[in-house]
């Protein structure tokens, strides 16, 4: 489109020269015209399509980069969650990928009178199946603060040395964890709690006849209790039911339970 452009504005140039000296037609001048005038249009016609194209090669340059899946580690692909020319929409899981680089971790639920007593940085052994008469070392790396509401029991995590071994993903084991000493706490109704605050709270007891607002630290919530570092004494009356209606320091009358 430029070297057209060119051209028809040298071919203009010319007839230009040749109708001032009488010998180019005025038909001829108004042709030569026209074809300057077609020239220049295609030139900003094609200077548009290569604008466009270029702004489509961006984005498509941009969608392959996010397009392209990698894997985070050297792993394998476990199981294979989409078909090749199947549309899948944004966030959808195509793999089930299984890391060999990353720390190997083994997760177990535990009940309340047991996590009670786990710390993390607790030593622990794993044995599997898949390797019958060994043990491995683990150690404890995360404890749930909060019960699973179906289970109603804790999960803890291990992150386990795999010795050499290979390790993969849904292999049953067994978990010894050796606890560094028992932590002693108080377990009351969840329904005495009067206010939290992540591991903060505040109780209602009786003392002296009155109701008295504790404030307590909690080491991990149940379906149905608390279980409570601080803040209460074994043998404490906890207020369970109306708590919110109460002010510190209001009488209260202990009835017997039915």
């Amino acid at each position: 489109a430029r070297l057209a452009l060119e051209r028809a504005e040298r071919d203009y140039r010319n007839v230009q020269g040749l109708f001032a000296d009488s010998v180019a037609t005025l038909e001829q001048m108004e042709d030569a015209e026209l074809q300057l005038r077609n020239a220049r249009n295609q030139l900003e016609a094609a200077q548009t399509g290569l604008a466009y194209s270029e702004k489509n090669q961006t984005v498509a340059d941009f969608n392959l980069k996010y397009s392209s899946i990698t894997a985070p580690a050297n792993g394998t692909i476990l199981m294979k969650l989409a078909e090749v020319n199947e549309l899948v929409g944004p966030g959808t899981p195509v793999f089930l990928f299984g890391s060999k680089e990353k720390a190997q971790v083994i997760r177990v639920s535990i009940t309340d009178k047991d996590v009670i007593h786990v710390k993390l940085g607790d030593r622990a052994t794993v044995e599997f199946d898949a390797y019958p008469g060994e043990t491995f070392p683990a150690e404890v790396r995360e404890i749930a603060s909060m019960a699973d509401p179906y289970t109603n029991t804790y999960e803890v995590e291990l992150e386990i040395d795999p010795a050499g071994k290979i390790l993969l993903s849904g292999f049953i084991g067994s978990v010894r964890i050796r606890t560094s000493g028992s932590e002693s706490l108080i377990r009351i109704p969840v329904d005495a709690l009067v206010k939290a605050d992540g591991h903060s709270g505040e109780v209602f007891v009786v003392r002296a006849g009155r109701a008295e607002l504790v404030n307590i630290e909690i080491h991990s919530l149940g379906s149905d209790r608390l279980l409570l570092r601080s803040g209460l004494q074994p043998g404490d009356e906890v207020i369970v039911k109306g708590g919110g209606y109460l002010e510190a320091k209001d009488s209260v009358l202990v009835g017997k339970p039915k």
